[in-house]
């Protein structure tokens, strides 16, 4: 079955997002200061850390089930300065957590994307529901910490 250029580029969507969540987390993980440095300190490498991994998975994923056209370069770069540029002026825990949330709405919308094409695997299911949890937690937690 031949997957829709809508659905490449969801794939590729969902991918970029999640390193540009990596790169402004541990971004903020490195600078970030103030008197509750330490704890942001932590929480940020946390963060980062679960994205990249969640990262490697999806693009594992989508590329296994899907192929390689699912995980291009090329346009990922595109989309990672898009998407960084969206963000630009917000800074600290308002950056990532607009990160977060930004990346929950582009997980729902390649999981409808998928489905809608037949190309939804309950193994890719699963690995993309897991990672919505991964990142539900990280925005509970950057809400906690904000207050």
């Amino acid at each position: 079955m031949a997957i829709s250029e809508v659905c490449i580029s969801s794939a590729n969507l969902v991918v970029a997002t999640l390193k540009v969540a990596y790169l402004i987390h541990q971004h903020n993980h490195w600078t970030l200061t103030g008197s509750n440095f330490y704890q942001s300190h932590l929480l940020f490498q946390r963060i980062y850390e679960s994205a990249l991994e969640d990262l490697d998975t999806v693009a594992e994923s989508v590329q296994g089930n899907l192929g390689p056209v699912c995980i291009d370069y090329i346009l990922q770069t595109t989309l990672v300065h898009r998407i960084s540029m969206k963000l630009k002026d917000k800074k600290g825990f308002e950056q990532s957590l607009e990160i977060e949330r930004s990346l929950l709405e582009v997980i729902k919308e390649v999981r409808e994307c998928f489905k809608r094409e037949g190309t939804l695997s309950m193994g890719m299911d699963n690995v993309l529901a897991g990672v919505s949890q991964n990142r539900d937690t990280a925005i509970f937690l950057l809400k906690q910490s904000m207050v």
